[in-house]
């Protein structure tokens, strides 16, 4: 699955991240993220608001966190479902675009609380 960093997941999901992406994967470097909250290394892309950036994602440890091992059942080569819908409202799939909109709302919500 080829992520289209729209955020969602990074939002909506229960999932154990890393504190510090700069030191090793262990229970003292994680955080236990809950549902509809912000992860704290999210950020809008400042160049385009729909978008968002992982301030991790390029560090060392990237590779092997859960972030990185996330994926729905999509080929590896194929876009993120979920992203297609939330970023171009994307008919193939089925997107309703008043889901698409409800998905921007709740992103944007959790970044504004998170800060």
């Amino acid at each position: 699955m080829i992520c289209l960093r729209c955020g969602y997941c990074c939002v909506a999901y229960d999932v154990t991240i890393l504190k510090d992406f700069s030191k090793e994967p262990s229970e003292s470097n994680s955080i236990n993220k809950q549902n509809s909250k912000a992860c704290p290394h999210l950020i809008r892309d400042p160049d385009d608001k729909l978008r968002t950036l992982c301030t991790q994602h390029d560090k060392k440890y990237f590779e092997d966190s859960p972030c990185d091992r996330h994926s729905q059942i999509e080929r590896r080569n194929t876009n993120c479902r979920t992203g297609d819908c939330v970023l171009n409202n994307n008919k193939n799939f089925g997107c309703d675009p008043h889901l698409s909109k409800f998905l921007l709302k709740k992103i944007k919500t959790a970044l504004d609380r998170s800060g």
